[in-house]
């Protein structure tokens, strides 16, 4: 996860604080929701504020097609979720390997 947007910042490492490794999740089918348990730290998001999480499987992550990368895609009295982008590689590649605009398909679980 990283604090503000991830625009220039989907190859970079450096710039992602990573908040949950888990080896042994296995993917369920596309039709089911994966559990990944819980995270090893949280991850305090500040009203107002902008949080990026990249999400990563070596097997894939599952997420559908949006309609226009940053557009509201979902929203509640204390969370906005917006749409993003599929990469093809973990922080590896150029341009050509971003996918937008697409919407990650799972669910956000919080605490407000």
């Amino acid at each position: 996860t990283r604090p503000g947007p991830y625009a220039g910042f989907e190859f970079d490492e450096s710039a992602w604080t990573l908040i949950h490794d888990d080896p042994n999740v296995e993917l369920e089918r596309r039709s089911q929701v994966t559990p990944l348990g819980e995270f090893d730290s949280s991850v305090p998001i500040s009203a107002g504020s902008v949080q990026s999480f990249f999400v990563y499987a070596p097997r894939k992550v599952m997420y559908n097609g949006g309609t226009s990368e940053g557009q509201l895609f979902s929203s509640d009295s204390n969370l906005e979720f917006y749409e993003g982008i599929g990469l093809t590689a973990k922080f590896d590649g150029d341009g050509s390997d971003i996918y937008s605009p697409r919407v990650f398909r799972g669910t956000i679980r919080y605490r407000a």
